[in-house]
């Protein structure tokens, strides 16, 4: 994996990758309480069992499927909450791939070794510098949020736009055609 950009989000970067990490996924018991810990080299994700009560559970309700470290998937819904790291070995991050993001522009949070973030971030900047390319101050690319956003959907918001237009194109030119048969009709005089 390596950043494709940085892009400040709430006062923090967030990165984009060129792809998401898969995770792989071992049921630990730390502390005393269980914990679902998803694992994709450096990248971390957490889930904390906890029993729901009647009106809350954990991601509404929703079911999600985790790839277990056996290769089983493994349903888990209302009893598995998203949670911090329970020993503080990460920080936390704000990421995403360049492709999820031009389907939705959403970062995830997760978790991640801060040294291996930090190499991320280091072959990133000597990997800008080394083509040549006009980079930000602090080195890289670095991008404000909406900025991104409009660099990597501006070509399917006006792809989309474009099609927009000439569907309308044709639908007045076949309006017009329309209203010059029924113009002809009434001017023929009855017989």
């Amino acid at each position: 994996m390596k950043i494709i950009a940085m892009v400040m989000m709430n006062g923090r970067w967030a990165y984009v990758f060129d792809k998401r990490p898969v995770f792989i996924h071992r049921e630990q018991v730390i502390d005393g309480k269980r914990f679902m810990v998803g694992v994709c080299g450096p990248f971390r994700t957490f889930l904390q069992y906890q029993k729901s009560g009647p009106n809350f559970k954990a991601f509404a309700g929703r079911e999600m499927t985790v790839r277990m470290a056996n290769g089983e998937d493994r349903k888990l819904r209302d009893d598995w909450w998203d949670c911090a790291d329970p020993e503080s070995k990460t920080v936390s991050i704000a990421y995403n791939s360049i492709d999820q993001l031009k389907e939705c522009y959403v970062f995830y949070g997760g978790y991640v070794d801060a040294e291996a973030l930090q190499k991320y971030v280091d072959e990133y900047e000597t990997r800008i510098d080394s083509d040549n390319i006009w980079k930000h101050a602090d080195g890289g690319y670095r991008y404000r949020y909406r900025e991104f956003d409009d660099l990597i959907n501006m070509p399917r918001r006006l792809s989309r736009e474009l099609n927009e237009n000439l569907k309308l194109h044709r639908d007045k030119q076949a309006l017009i055609k329309e209203v010059k048969r029924l113009s002809a009709l009434v001017k023929e005089p009855a017989v």
